[in-house]
């Protein structure tokens, strides 16, 4: 396996997700409003839906529309359950409005209950735990402290919001709005860098062919534990960020790859230090081919 080969293949692979795909964001466009943060926030915790951009749409709409109320909220040391019911009941009837089934399921707007949060609970929650009330500067001012486990741990108290939706957005957070990720220093970084690895079908496929072909100790940890482990020490013999592989290995799979056959022979290939497939279908699909034509 040709190391810096790879590396250059996935940094390539991720500038291209920074500028066509996920643009890079500058962090002052986040903390300086909390809405523009929540805005942002959606496109990952809506991503499972088929009308992404119509619940983005109606949860900016019903948080603007109660934008006064939300601030009072803030300021009161109770939390406010009826605010949180209108809201909630204003969402829905927009979703519906707009011809599409509402689906409870992926609705972070959803009520509080027992160990679930709505986004208002979870923003009232930071706004008084850590004084701040944008979820991008609550995630950032962890991160920099190197603690990336309590964010893990209150996202995924959102509904909606899974191991799969707080990893990618905290790994892109980590990626895209810290000014030097590789300075942070993490509490426990064999286990804390573990929640920047988002397991999609891409992702698991290369993994598939990279455990295969290099066997690691599964020891007594569940699959997905096992993975992100495997994708963490792949990513740092290749001396790259946390999440770098996993973003260039989505792309490869995700935009570039015809089929899953394919992307998992040239992943096969890249170990074995070929390049013959990511040739053939080099310049075909988009215009990041021609950029990694040069590197192969």
């Amino acid at each position: 396996m040709d190391k810096n080969k790879i590396k250059q293949i996935f940094e390539i692979l991720c500038k291209y997700y920074w500028i066509d795909i996920q643009k890079k964001e500058s962090p002052q466009d986040h903390l300086k409003d909390w809405l523009g943060a929540f805005k942002y926030f959606t496109r990952y915790a809506y991503e499972r839906s088929v009308k992404v951009q119509q619940y983005i749409d109606s949860s900016i709409k019903v948080l603007k529309a109660n934008k006064e109320d939300l601030n009072d909220l803030f300021l009161c040391t109770e939390f406010n359950k009826e605010l949180e019911e209108k809201i909630n009941l204003d969402y829905k009837n927009d979703i519906e409005s707009h011809n599409n089934k509402y689906n409870p399921k992926v609705d972070i707007m959803r009520c509080s209950e027992k160990n679930k949060k709505s986004i208002l609970r979870f923003l009232y929650d930071i706004n008084k735990d850590d004084n701040t009330k944008n979820i991008a500067e609550y995630v950032i001012n962890h991160l920099k402290n190197g603690d990336v486990k309590t964010p893990y741990n209150t996202l995924t108290s959102i509904w909606g919001i899974g191991d799969k939706i707080a990893t990618f957005y905290l790994r892109d957070c980590f990626l895209s709005l810290l000014e030097n990720p590789s300075k942070i220093l993490f509490k426990n970084p064999d286990e804390d860098k573990l929640h920047f690895q988002p397991l999609d079908t891409w992702v698991l496929s290369a993994l598939e062919i990279i455990v295969k072909m290099r066997p690691m100790d599964k020891k007594k940890m569940s699959k997905g534990t096992f993975y992100k482990k495997v994708l963490l020490e792949f990513e740092k013999e290749l001396e790259l960020l946390s999440g770098q592989a996993n973003i260039a290995l989505w792309v490869l799979g995700a935009k570039i790859s015809p089929s899953k056959v394919v992307f998992q022979k040239i992943i096969q290939e890249f170990l074995n230090g070929d390049y013959k497939e990511l040739k053939q279908i080099a310049g075909v699909y988009n215009n990041i081919s021609t950029i990694l034509s040069e590197q192969i």
